[in-house]
């Protein structure tokens, strides 16, 4: 009785029981067990049943599915994306039965299709700290996330998906409160989100509802992701804390993984470090505090020519034939930093500074991380000897252009940039010059 609200039957058989009373030693040879719909081989080594009793036996667990497993016991399974995620679990450890924890060593633990090896330690007491170290070879995450939410009237109904209100990711502050742990994680790759992460290291320390994920670090996209994530769910409203950086990371592959936009590449290197509070991460995204520094490197922005877009605003200013784009539209960069402090989930830089072949960008804006928007103003210095500016441009249009700053506006959803020259203010600045 204890394990759930009915009690429950434990089955234990042997083919004997031998009992040496001189030596105070018991030898039961292969057991099969069944608990909670678990099937159990363990072949017991003998042991003594003077003082307390250590027992050690290589146990073999049949294939079982976490989710009965967890509604035997009387807790909720959470729902997954994926309905056949946490189906299938498989065991082979060697056990020792001690007074204050069961340690299994030589585990190989299955998880679905993962496979984990290493050692795991589950304690006795009431303030006992499960350790753990497992090392696993390959594991998708986006099947054990919250699952996405249909369009209303299904994939063709008057709400798109992308559209429809997702459930907040809670934090599990219970789950948090109850466990005490302490332990190292490694896998050979990671995916979630698209993003694919290799060589991950995670150490983990759980400690009063206090989480830290720390040394965190993966190899992704071709950079490095390191990273120290906290979570305090010990007071009230649990607190989320990162302190992450990312190197050489391929911008690109990182897009089309984040946003499934394909229009800009390079290097970015990075640092973030954010904290917030709330109950899910839709709270603790809306009150995101803290500091970003951001660096892209040898790049370029795809579908927009920013070089054709000023030739075009200066020909209107100048009631002139615009100039034919050359195809397909790129704004090619050597380098993009940006920095600046992160307030209630907005980001405001004020020290843009973009180089590109044939100019110099500086300004400033905001990025709206909760509305997922871009507000930029900034200001173009066409250099007097561009590095590339074609064929066809004339000695008047790089007098023009190189003498006048040119004001330029970022705009829209950070999936759907608009990058353009900002016509009006243009226009006033040569009607305050004329």
């Amino acid at each position: 009785e204890g394990l759930a609200e009915t009690p429950t039957v434990f089955g234990v058989a042997t083919s004997a029981v031998n009992l040496n009373t001189s030596a105070e030693m018991i030898v039961l040879g292969e057991v099969d067990l069944d608990l909670l719909g678990l099937d159990i081989r363990a072949a017991v080594e003998p042991f003594s049943y003077a003082g307390d009793i250590a027992m050690r036996a290589a146990i073999q667990v049949d294939p079982f599915s976490l989710r009965n497993l967890m509604q035997r016991m009387d807790i909720e399974p959470p729902e997954t994306s994926d309905p056949a995620a946490l189906g299938r679990v498989t065991m082979a450890a060697v056990a020792t039965v001690g007074s204050d924890a069961i340690r299994l060593s030589n585990l190989t633990l299955g998880l679905d299709e993962t496979t984990f090896e290493g050692s795991l330690s589950i304690p006795q007491g009431n303030n006992d700290v499960f350790e753990l170290q497992l090392s696993g070879d390959s594991i998708v995450l986006d099947g054990y996330m919250a699952p996405v939410v249909e369009a209303v009237g299904g994939p063709s109904g008057p709400i798109a998906a992308e559209a429809a209100p997702t459930a907040p990711v809670e934090i599990p502050v219970e789950l948090l409160r109850l466990v005490n742990a302490r332990g190292d994680l490694t896998l050979a790759s990671a995916t979630l989100s698209g993003m694919q992460f290799q060589e991950l290291e995670l150490g983990v320390l759980l400690d009063d509802g206090n989480l830290r994920m720390h040394p965190m670090q993966a190899t992704l996209f071709d950079g490095q992701y390191n990273g120290d994530v906290r979570i305090d769910a010990s007071g009230d409203t649990p607190v989320l804390s990162v302190n992450e950086r990312v190197e050489g990371v391929q911008l690109g592959a990182l897009a089309k993984a984040l946003f499934e936009q394909d229009n800009i590449t390079g290097t970015i290197n990075g640092s973030f470090a954010l904290s917030g509070r709330g109950a899910d991460l839709g709270a603790i995204q809306r009150d995101l505090d803290g500091n970003i520094n951001l660096e892209l490197v040898d790049g370029a922005f795809e579908g927009t020519d920013v070089w054709h877009e000023l030739r075009k605003a200066r020909a209107l200013v100048r009631q002139e034939e615009p100039p034919e784009p050359n195809l397909p539209a790129r704004t090619q960069f050597s380098e993009v930093r940006a920095s600046g402090p992160v307030n209630n989930g907005v980001l405001t830089n004020n020290d843009l500074l973009a180089e590109l072949p044939f100019m110099q960008l500086t300004g400033n804006g905001t990025v709206n991380f909760v509305e997922g928007t871009v507000d930029y103003r900034m200001s173009a210095r066409v250099f007097e000897k561009p590095e590339f500016v074609g064929d066809d441009v004339t000695a008047g249009e790089l007098e023009d252009l190189s003498k006048t700053k040119v004001p330029i506006r970022i705009t829209g959803p950070i999936t759907d940039l608009s990058v353009q020259p900002d016509l009006e203010k243009l226009l006033q600045d040569r009607a305050k010059q004329e």
